[in-house]
């Protein structure tokens, strides 16, 4: 499940991500729910409220700081790892 929590701070973050607009370099293509409930699936992401609920804070970053790139998506079929990715297995 991936209940994300956006930080500002990147020492608090687990996840350093860039978001681009090139689908062909993103690791990882997110589509962000508002349905709790589907946020189990790969790449389908809940942004959570409270840093309490969430199982991994991210913050958006530029990409020289990055460990993740993202590309965000309007459909639920298309998020999915795009890359073999070393989060793949908690993201």
């Amino acid at each position: 499940m991936a209940l994300i929590y956006q930080t500002f701070s990147i020492g608090e973050a687990d996840v350093k991500a860039y978001v681009t607009h090139n689908q062909a370099i993103a690791d990882l293509w997110v589509y962000i729910t508002k349905n709790r409930g589907i946020a189990y699936k790969t790449g389908v992401w809940y942004l959570c409220r409270s840093k309490v609920e969430a199982q991994k804070k991210v913050c958006f970053c530029d990409r020289g700081m990055s460990n993740l790139i993202v590309y965000f998506v309007n459909d639920q079929g298309l998020a999915s790892w795009r890359t073999q990715h070393r989060f793949a297995s908690f993201l």
